[in-house]
This record gives C-alpha cells, structure tokens and sequence, in this order.
C-alpha cells in the first residue's frame, strides 16, 4: 500500500472522496418500505417480510463483491430483477420501474445522514485551502443523479468540482479505468488554472480497501477512514 504521510496532509492539492460510508450513510427507513413495498406487492402470499429483506440485502452484497471482481458497473434495473428472481416473480418491464420509482422516492423522502458530525467541517477547510474535490463513487439501487439531489439538500454538494458515478460512465472501483477518468479530471480540469497539479499532489478517500485502494493501481495515494481507526478528521 502507497503510504500517506499524516503530517503532511495539507499538501495535497486534489481529494477524491468515495460517498457511501464515506461521506454518507444510509437511513435504514428508505430501506424498511422498500423491503415492505416489495413485499405486500409481490411476496406477501409465497414468502415473510423477512425472506424479502434477506434477498434483497443477498443482491447488495453480491452486486458489490462483483464489482469488486470485475471492475464493471450493474445497473439498478438488473438489481431489481435478481430480487424478482429470488422471490419467484416473473417481473414486467412496468414492475421492475415500478419499484426503481419506490427506490427513489423512499430514498429521497428518508435522506441518508452525513457520516459523522465532522463531514461537513472537514469539506469546508478543504474547500478553502483551495484545494480541488470530487467524488469517485460506486452507485447501485439509487442512481448518481438522485444521489446528487441528496448532497445537495445536506448542503455539500457545491464543495465538489465534479461527481463521478458508475452509472454514468458503466465501470466501477476498483476498475483503473475508472481512477484514470479522475486523475484526468484533476490533471487537465482543476479550477485553479495555476495550480499544477500531479498524480503525488491527489489523494483518494474512502473505507473501502478493496474498491477504493484501486487508486493504487494508477499511482494515486489511498486513506482509507472509517472501516479502520482514522475519520474524515484525520485528513486535518
């Protein structure tokens, strides 16, 4: 692993931030109704409430470890039928829309929370040191535009030069492709346009070391938060 010097935190000049269990968290609220929409429409009469939860929790968790494998994004279209599969519904195109609606809107009137009451301090001095931010993120029931909605009512949104997501651009970390698009984005588009910025000058933030220590790969320093005994604080 790239070693990041905590003394010397300061001088980076662009910090690329993973989102999920990073910067946010999930309200369990937006899940309980989708789980309960899911079930009291299709299951109700074949499988409990619980067996519903457990599928759809099994389709995360294995749609994540293939992106961890294979470096490819799986869209919320496809998530959504593998529930209907493990629940035994041949889904319509209409069902599958029906519940990515109810995804979305449960998710929005449930908001995820920022991680910790320090996310949004950390941000703001990073912001005004003038150093760049993005962020680099996985996406998979909920799209990045609608995540986006989200940072932008948490109120931190505007500290970002730009957002990138799976869904968008159909690969996913730890693919080197996509850490390359970031790097791209740092090197050639950094709003001070006389700040040079090189790949030693950005640092990529996440608690994932599988999926965001892909930065490695492209020579692109790793700090992992969250999953391990550092917080978005240390980055101060």
């Amino acid at each position: 692993m790239i070693s990041v010097d905590l003394q010397n935190m300061e001088r980076y000049k662009h910090y690329s931030f993973d989102l999920w269990c990073t910067l946010i968290r999930s309200n369990p609220e937006s899940k309980r109704l989708v789980c309960e929409y899911i079930y009291n429409t299709y299951a109700s009469s074949t499988h409990t409430l619980q067996f519903v939860c457990d599928a759809i929790r099994d389709v995360d968790l294995r749609c994540t470890r293939y992106c961890e494998i294979s470096g490819m994004h799986v869209d919320s279209s496809m998530m959504i039928f593998m529930i209907f599969e493990k629940i035994g519904w041949c889904p319509s195109c209409a069902d599958i829309q029906n519940v990515q609606d109810k995804y979305n809107s449960f998710f929005l009137e449930n908001m995820p929370y920022l991680y910790d009451n320090h996310t949004k301090h950390v941000l703001n001095i990073l912001f005004e040191r003038g150093a760049a931010l993005n962020i680099l993120s996985n996406t998979g029931f909920i799209s990045g535009d609608i995540l986006n909605k989200v940072l932008k009512k948490l109120e931190i949104l505007d500290y970002f030069d730009d957002t990138m997501y799976s869904d968008f651009y159909k690969i996913a970390k730890p693919n080197p492709e996509f850490f390359q698009k970031m790097v791209k984005y740092a090197i050639e588009f950094h709003p001070n346009e006389l700040m040079m910025v090189k790949r030693s000058d950005i640092l990529h933030v996440g608690d994932n070391p599988i999926a965001d220590g892909g930065s490695e790969a492209v020579g692109i320093k790793f700090f992992q938060i969250n999953t391990n005994d550092k917080t978005i604080l240390d980055l101060l």
